[in-house]
C-alpha cells in the first residue's frame, strides 16, 4: 500500500512539473520572435479595464478619467535578434479615421528587460536561447478641436502593434 501511494504522488508531481512546463512553451509560442518567426502583429482594443475614459493630458480629471492607458506585452527573444516595434492601423469602431484625429493619440514605448530574464528552451528537438523583455505601450492624447471631440467622444479606439525581427548588418569589412 505505501508503495501504491508513493507512486501514484511521483506521477501527480510529474504530471504537474510536465503541464508547468508545457505552459511555458505555449505561452513563449504566443509571443516570441526568432530568426524563423520574424513578426508579431497584436490588434489592441483602448479599453480601461477599470471603466476609465481617456481624456487629453492635462485635464481636469472627473471621477472616470485618466490621462494614459498602458499596455505591457511580454515577449522571448532569440539571441541575436534586434527587435523593433511600430504602432498602425489606427481605427475608431473599426473605422479608418484622418489623419488630423490619428495626430490626437501618443504612443510612448518603455522597454525593460526583466532580472530572471534568461531562458533555453530544449522542446521537441529545438533549442531556442533567448530572453524575455517587456514592452510597454503608453497611450495618452492631446486637446482636440470641438468637432475631433465630438467624432472621437465615446468611441472604440484600436490599433495595431507591431513587434518585428531586425536584420543585423554585417559590420563593414573595407
Amino acid at each position: 500500500m505505501k508503495k501504491l501511494i508513493i507512486s501514484l504522488v511521483l506521477i501527480f508531481l510529474f504530471s504537474l512539473c510536465s503541464i508547468k512546463i508545457y505552459a511555458i512553451a505555449e505561452d513563449i509560442n504566443e509571443l516570441k520572435l526568432t530568426t524563423d518567426n520574424t513578426q508579431i502583429v497584436v490588434l489592441q482594443k483602448a479599453n480601461s479595464s477599470t471603466g476609465k475614459e481617456l481624456v487629453p493630458k492635462g485635464s481636469i480629471l472627473g471621477v472616470n478619467d485618466i490621462e494614459e492607458m498602458t499596455f505591457t506585452y511580454t515577449i522571448f527573444i532569440q539571441y541575436g535578434v534586434k527587435v523593433d516595434y511600430t504602432i498602425n492601423d489606427i481605427k475608431i469602431n473599426n473605422q479608418s479615421i484622418s489623419s488630423d484625429i490619428s495626430d490626437l493619440f501618443n504612443y510612448e514605448f518603455k522597454v525593460n528587460i526583466p532580472e530572471n530574464h534568461h531562458l533555453q528552451l530544449e522542446i521537441f528537438d529545438k533549442t531556442e536561447a533567448g530572453y524575455f523583455m517587456e514592452i510597454t505601450v503608453i497611450l495618452t492624447m492631446n486637446n482636440p478641436t470641438k468637432t475631433q471631440f465630438e467624432e472621437i467622444r465615446g468611441q472604440q479606439l484600436s490599433f495595431v502593434v507591431i513587434f518585428q525581427s531586425i536584420e543585423k548588418t554585417a559590420p563593414n569589412t573595407m
